[in-house]
């Protein structure tokens, strides 16, 4: 079957941008507010370390840690940063399962989103974790290895989730399906990298600048599941059943 004609990288953004409007309360609980904790805990644990940077000689790590832990701004910095960060960890499923429904026109409701996400949870933490340590040993081993490996394995929790695989299998599905049509996942992956960077840059807005680095990081919050949806529709799993991800409403007899 020949390749569709895929949506440009870049105007999946736009398409992205749409679906967090549609579904703000779902990604403000799941994924603005725990960023916007961990954002804010890092500027006032910024305050606090920035002055000993130019201190000569530099402090040691040690001293580094009891200036934080000896300033209320410092103490208060890292209590955000640490509920932001454990708030983050327990929902990340849910922002997948969630990215998925709202990419194929499902209801993302988070409460029922954070539930049905239970099921996948530790196969999706562990498969989250080999991507990462995969791929940052590639990125070391000259970049382009690690590149490699992203396309590979960008979409891999996405099947992990659709047609309920584990890790392994997961890997190899996304690797084998990546090399269909390679040229959309890299453009993905460039829109991915080009809004990092940007979000740096935000960052550095006074005052604004924790909030625009925020927006910037997650204005493609759903680029890489409609990238996904798009590559399934024309190349499906032969052979397995797509799990409904539509919540189950019952009818009463009237």
């Amino acid at each position: 079957m020949a390749a569709p004609k895929f949506t440009p990288s870049l105007d999946l953004i736009g398409k992205s941008y749409r679906l967090i409007k549609e579904h703000f309360v779902a990604v403000l609980w799941l994924v603005l507010l725990p960023a916007l904790l961990m954002n804010l805990g890092q500027l006032f644990i910024g305050h606090i370390v920035e002055p000993l940077l130019t201190a000569d000689p530099l402090p040691v790590a040690s001293q580094f840690w009891q200036a934080i832990v000896d300033s209320d701004k410092g103490r208060l910095g890292l209590g955000l940063s640490l509920v932001g960060f454990v708030w983050a960890v327990v929902v990340f499923a849910g922002v997948l399962v969630g990215s998925l429904r709202a990419a194929k026109g499902e209801p993302f409701d988070p409460v029922h989103t954070l539930r049905d996400s239970w099921q996948y949870y530790w196969r999706l933490l562990g498969l989250t974790l080999l991507i990462v340590i995969m791929v940052e040993l590639g990125l070391f081993l000259f970049i382009i290895p690690g590149v490699i490996l992203l396309r590979m394995y960008l979409l891999a929790p996405f099947y992990l989730i659709e047609y309920d695989l584990g890790v392994i299998e997961s890997l190899k599905v996304s690797a084998r399906k990546s090399k269909l049509s390679p040229g959309p996942i890299y453009g993905t992956i460039g829109v991915m990298i080009w809004l990092l960077f940007g979000s740096v840059i935000a960052g550095t807005v006074p005052l604004l600048g924790p909030i625009l680095s925020l927006v910037v990081s997650y204005i493609f919050l759903f680029g890489p599941a409609l990238r996904f949806v798009e590559l399934n529709q024309w190349q499906p799993l032969p052979g397995k059943t797509k799990v409904s991800h539509r919540r189950k409403t019952s009818k009463t007899a009237t």
